[in-house]
């Protein structure tokens, strides 16, 4: 299990801002939970594996949840690197739709080329 912390303050607007992260990873699996919790009273959370299915390969789903407004949000993350090629796509979780990002990257002998 791994935790971490972190703040900062805004000294214009006063405004203090912390976090605490917990991270605990099962390598025999490939997978990895990830908990945050930041002083704005919201709760990420984030279960990913990775190069288990395929060499380079990430998945991921994660989500937020603000206790005191009752928003949420959710996303599937996949991430494919190689030596010549690294292609990244996620898709909110929304009822009123999904939302697609999508972007790769293609190098050879130096020239890259994305999208």
């Amino acid at each position: 299990i791994e935790f971490n912390t972190a703040g900062h303050s805004n000294q214009e607007s006063g405004k203090v801002f912390g976090s605490l992260e917990t991270k605990y990873k099962v390598k025999d699996y490939g997978l990895s939970f990830t908990e945050k919790w930041n002083t704005d009273n919201t709760l990420y959370s984030e279960v990913s594996v990775q190069d288990k299915l395929l060499e380079g390969l990430k998945l991921a789903f994660e989500a937020t949840f603000a206790p005191q407004s009752g928003n949420k949000t959710g996303k599937f993350k996949v991430a494919y690197g190689h030596e010549n090629v690294k292609v990244d796509s996620d898709v909110n979780v929304d009822l009123n739709g999904p939302l697609i990002n999508a972007s790769a990257v293609l190098g050879y002998e130096g020239w890259l080329a994305g999208y």
